[in-house]
């Protein structure tokens, strides 16, 4: 059995339907469902018996915010995975809408990302769709991994502490390659984040967009637990809010993160 292209299991794996009857693999887009995508591993409802391992082949898109809930016509073809690689993101960057939101940030603790397939087969299409879901932001934001490394979408090499936990994350999972997010931090001081953040956001006036900032919080993974998210759940009691279940292959996270 080949380690890419294929889907190799040790034990047998069947289908599950929506009443639990045996039938051919669904993926969801969001709600809705998407049935072009039979055969691959990975998708909603399989159900594998104990101690089956599966490689997986394809691109993977990583997310760690909005993304996951809102994805805005970003072509997936399978729902939520929440063993995604743990990268040190943090709530770092004042952006549009007046949210403080995810981002990487090399120094920090990491958090346990989630992933799922893309549609597209080829590694530009599939960052390109990252990138106009995002904004359309820059090209020089949106990375890709795979064998050759990570480079960004105007092919420069990308130096940063993530890019070789996700290189390392796809070779262990078998997948072909990895898009995702690189957009900076902005607009906070970085030395005095946690106490900058949730004094920002206890400041704003708006009743919209109060209630948009504390959606972004309440709604990022759970598994994306850091420090400004603890002080903004204690000095502000916003609490986690549970993603739809539809949205995920399975509600338990991986692996907790080292450090």
């Amino acid at each position: 059995c080949l380690p890419t292209r294929l889907s190799c299991l040790f034990r047998q794996t069947r289908w599950v339907g929506i009443e639990g009857k045996t039938t051919e693999p669904r993926y969801q887009t969001g709600l809705h469902w998407d049935e072009s995508s039979q055969g691959n591993a990975g998708g909603l409802g399989i159900q594998r018996e104990e101690g089956a391992v599966e490689l997986v082949s394809g691109i993977a898109v990583l997310g760690w915010g909005s993304l996951v809930w809102d994805q805005k016509g970003l072509q997936l073809k399978s729902i939520w995975h929440t063993n995604g690689p743990c990268l040190p993101v943090e709530f770092a960057r004042e952006s549009g809408g007046q949210r403080a939101t995810l981002v990487l940030l090399d120094g920090v603790s990491p958090s346990r990302t989630l992933w799922a397939r893309s549609t597209l087969n080829e590694m530009s299409a599939a960052a390109e769709d990252l990138r106009v879901r995002e904004g359309p932001t820059r090209r020089s934001w949106i990375y890709q991994t795979d064998a050759s490394g990570t480079h960004d979408m105007n092919g420069k090499q990308v130096v940063t502490s993530s890019a070789p936990a996700v290189q390392s994350w796809l070779s262990a999972a078998g997948l072909d390659g990895a898009v995702w997010t690189g957009i900076p931090p902005q607009g906070f001081d970085l030395s005095n984040l946690e106490t900058e953040v949730v004094a920002w956001l206890r400041e704003l006036s708006d009743v919209s967009q109060h209630a948009n900032a504390e959606k972004y919080v309440r709604m990022a993974p759970s598994t994306v637990d850091t420090p400004v998210r603890r002080a903004i759940r204690k000095e502000l009691g916003w609490h986690p809010e549970p993603l739809d279940p539809k949205l995920l292959e399975d509600p338990a996270p991986g692996e907790p993160c080292a450090g």
